[in-house]
């Protein structure tokens, strides 16, 4: 099981003036399994958050497929760089993979999903005529339709089957 990951500030706005969420969410950070092609999104308080969120991904995925995390692709941004990140992928024999700062063509899988769900959240907010304090709950809203969604991957399946169910 290979995730890839990146982490996005409050700034998706376009815009608008940065906006907390309901919970007081600055960030949120996504998950995505290559295999199944699963995404998990998380809200965050702050960005130093990230580690703990990276843990609650691999236990749930663990326990809800039956499979350990083998690997991870990250832009090698400071979030994923502490020693505790570090060590905690070396206790569980989890392979670090890193591209280039800045350079999304390498992370394409991550940053695109990001950049999918900074344009949905806009136009979901946007048509709904709901304020932009509202992000954290059109994010899990469309987490939820995106994973009931075939994909390219998965041939006569859609990921929340395969993500959801123990194999």
């Amino acid at each position: 099981m290979l995730a890839y990951s990146t982490s996005w500030e409050k700034t998706w706005t376009f815009g608008h003036p940065s906006v907390s969420s309901h919970f007081g969410m600055q960030y949120f950070i996504s998950f995505i399994d290559d295999a199944t092609s699963w995404k998990v999104v998380y809200t965050l308080h702050l960005k130093s958050q990230v580690f703990k969120a990276f843990k609650r991904y691999e236990a749930y995925t663990e326990n809800a497929t039956g499979f350990k995390m083998k690997s991870t692709q990250d832009d090698k941004g400071g979030e994923y760089m502490s020693n505790e990140w570090i060590q905690f992928c070396d206790d569980h024999g989890i392979v670090r993979r890193h591209t280039v700062r800045n350079q999304p063509q390498q992370n394409g899988v991550a940053d695109r999903a990001n950049r999918t769900i900074i344009e949905t959240l806009t136009t979901m907010l946007h048509e709904s005529h709901l304020p932009l304090s509202f992000w954290g709950e059109a994010l899990a809203t469309f987490a939820h339709v995106w994973n009931c969604l075939s994909t390219f991957t998965l041939t006569g399946f859609t990921p929340y089957g395969p993500g959801m169910v123990r194999s």
